[in-house]
């Protein structure tokens, strides 16, 4: 019965401490997966902050989209990776439940008014309804309750002393990402259009493929065919491949553009040669830059390539832009959403070669390969083309470096611990071997 009673307390103990690792691994893995997802494509956030703000009336709060795109995957990631390794384990808790305190309402509202049609959690590599995001918030918030409690039971992996380093190296790797994905682009590209994609016109058939677009409209969310897509007063949110094709190369993806007249542009994108395809944002493209398109424009024309432009805004802002630009080069309408989806960056350079796309990048990093493209008075579009590296290998090294060096850090850390905790186990073997030995001075009835 004694040992009954005694043993109870020392389960239960161990049950609460393999309960608070588990949930430290699944909350804390999920926020950093939602941090890295969001750091990785800057401008995804901020244009999904800026649909949340648009949806509820928050104009006074646009100002502000841009840092808010940088602190919330910053956030997340920095006190996911917290959480997971146990550093600074009740400040991480409540910071993660301040968070939830604003993300769980939020989350409630958005599934039952539907003001946008997915939650934009984990950025574009892992899309959740609104249903769905909402009941993983409320899981959330119940295992950090629960730690909130239970945390301190088990110890951080690091000691108080480097726990700020701990913080601050992983900070480093996420700002480096979230910099790579702003000035050029995402180093893991989750969209529809990676390099490598074919681009067609709208209405072109595909040879073993079917495709169905998902368009979004005052909370309705709406499936169109090529043949049928809607007008420019719908939102574009997705495509779907109803008849998967197994050859990569073959894969196509319909883009739309309107003229003038809100008919849709033909033969936007040429069989063969190369197209540079370039999307701005209107309202904020200065000067400076519209003399380096026409710059660009006339090499191009010079050396046999189509440019052309892209952009969400509406006619009116058109006319004025080009009559201040005097650009002379097609200009054409396209949906907001899939304009964005197709590249990153305010303008972004996209180089269609043969129907595929062969490069794309933010103008600002364009521009800065200008001169070495440029042979006299000709455009050398393979200086772009042949510089297009596989992205996700940076990534991947960044994290292995960050892996090592939080590796080393845990290692030179509690290295004294460790020579410590083998010092008095040898100690104790030690005693223990010197009990069991009989003393020199015994007489044979101690012995006995």
């Amino acid at each position: 019965m004694t040992n009954s009673h005694s043993s109870t307390p020392h389960w239960r103990e161990t049950a609460a401490r393999w309960t608070v690792l588990a949930l430290r691994l699944a909350v804390g893995g999920t926020f950093v997966f939602s941090g890295l997802a969001k750091a990785i494509d800057i401008w995804g956030v901020g244009y999904k902050i800026d649909d949340y703000l648009a949806a509820f009336g928050w104009s006074w709060a646009m100002p502000f989209a841009g840092m808010m795109a940088v602190a919330l995957p910053l956030f997340e990631f920095l006190a996911g990776l917290m959480l997971v390794i146990g550093s600074f384990r009740r400040a991480t808790v409540i910071a993660l439940l301040c968070c939830m305190a604003f993300m769980l309402p939020l989350s409630a509202y958005v599934m039952a008014c539907n003001p946008v049609p997915d939650c934009g959690c984990f950025g574009e590599a892992l899309t959740l309804g609104n249903t769905a995001t909402f009941w993983k918030n409320v899981a959330l918030t119940a295992a950090l309750a629960y730690l909130l409690l239970r945390n301190k039971r088990l110890r951080s992996l690091y000691g108080p002393a480097v726990q700020w380093l701990t913080l601050t190296m992983p900070a480093i790797v996420a700002m480096i990402v979230m910099a790579y994905g702003y000035y050029f682009q995402p180093m893991i590209d989750f969209r529809p259009y990676k390099v490598g994609t074919v681009l067609t016109n709208s209405g072109e058939s595909f040879d073993d493929s079917n495709y169905v677009f998902i368009y979004e409209k005052n909370g309705v969310t709406k499936e169109f065919s090529i043949n049928n897509l809607p007008d420019t007063s719908w939102t574009f949110v997705d495509r779907r491949e109803t008849v998967v094709n197994h050859e990569a190369d073959k894969k196509a993806s319909p883009i739309t553009a309107y003229d003038g007249d809100n008919s849709a542009a033909d033969n936007l994108i040429p069989e063969k040669g190369v197209t540079l395809l370039l999307i701005p944002d209107i309202e904020e493209i200065n000067s400076l830059t519209n003399f380096r398109l026409n710059d660009i424009n006339d090499l191009a024309a010079d050396s046999g390539y189509q440019m052309i432009c892209l952009t969400g805004s509406d006619e009116k802002q058109l006319d004025e832009w080009r009559e201040l630009s005097m650009a002379d080069y097609p200009v054409y309408r396209m949906d907001d959403s899939q304009l964005k989806q197709i590249a990153r960056g305010n303008p972004a350079v996209v180089i269609v070669a043969d129907g595929k796309i062969a490069y794309k990048s933010s103008f600002t990093d364009f521009y800065a390969d200008f001169d070495n493209a440029t042979k006299g008075k000709h455009l050398d579009i393979k200086t772009y083309t042949e510089s297009m590296g596989e992205d996700y290998e940076y990534f991947l090294s960044l994290m292995l470096a960050l892996a090592i060096g939080m590796a080393a850090l845990l290692t030179i850390n509690r290295a004294p611990l460790f020579f410590k905790l083998a010092r008095l186990k040898k100690n104790k073997s030690k005693k223990a071997s010197d009990n069991r030995q009989p003393s020199p001075n015994a007489t044979d009835s101690d012995l006995n």
